[in-house]
């Protein structure tokens, strides 16, 4: 499972390695599953908002919005 982030960054072709989820010594973050990296988002002051998924030569990717949590006190 290849998992990637895009915020609007610049040079955000799949496979940036600005796109990667890192830890804090920079170390890429794998995950057992798409659940697995969305609970790291929401620990981690992300909500989710939706879903869609776009198939492109029979390849599906799935695509998760989320959005920064408004009271990242709570």
């Amino acid at each position: 499972m290849n998992i990637e982030i895009q915020f609007g960054q610049e040079g955000n072709l799949m496979g940036n390695q600005n796109t990667k989820i890192k830890d804090e010594n920079g170390e890429r973050l794998l995950f057992n599953s798409m659940i697995d990296a969305l609970n790291f988002m929401d620990k981690n002051g992300y909500e989710y908002l939706d879903s869609y998924i776009t198939t492109y030569k029979g390849s599906n990717t799935y695509h998760y919005i989320l959005k920064r949590k408004e009271d990242l006190e709570s």
